[in-house]
């Protein structure tokens, strides 16, 4: 859930070395229990601390570029055999070590859920050098 860990595939993007904000100067009870809410729901209220005028948690498109690359890489690896199209289930196989990584990536990505919040610049690269993998 920090946003860390993915199969760092080599590629056009390099991979941050300093941590997001969001892991260095924050903790999961900053945003995810703001103001001593304990249902550890992110706020707004919580974001606009660092943010300017935050209205939703898509900050800087950031939401968006990550949902449409895990879309794109969702469809490499449709194409590749490895995700049922239709039901979204793991198809078992033989496959390239880099496929391998670029599925791990997306399940790690999907999975966390914030859509790169945790962790923007290092999942972008994840998700850009993963589909890369399939070009």
């Amino acid at each position: 859930f920090e946003g860390i860990g993915g199969w760092e595939i080599p590629g056009a993007e390099v991979y941050p070395t300093t941590p997001s904000a969001h892991r260095e100067d924050a903790t999961c009870v900053k945003c995810h229990m703001y103001n001593f809410n304990h249902e550890f729901e992110p706020s707004l209220d919580a974001c606009n601390t660092c943010h300017d005028n935050v209205t939703s948690f898509d900050v800087n498109g950031v939401q968006t570029s990550i949902s449409n690359k895990l879309e794109i890489l969702h469809e490499k690896l449709v194409d590749a055999n490895m995700i049922d199209g239709t039901t979204g289930s793991y198809i078992a196989g033989k496959f390239p070590t880099k496929y391998v990584g670029a599925l791990y990536n997306y399940k790690i990505v999907h999975y966390d859920k914030s859509h790169g919040v945790h962790n923007p610049k290092y999942i972008e690269a994840l998700l850009d050098n993963s589909i890369d993998v399939f070009n």
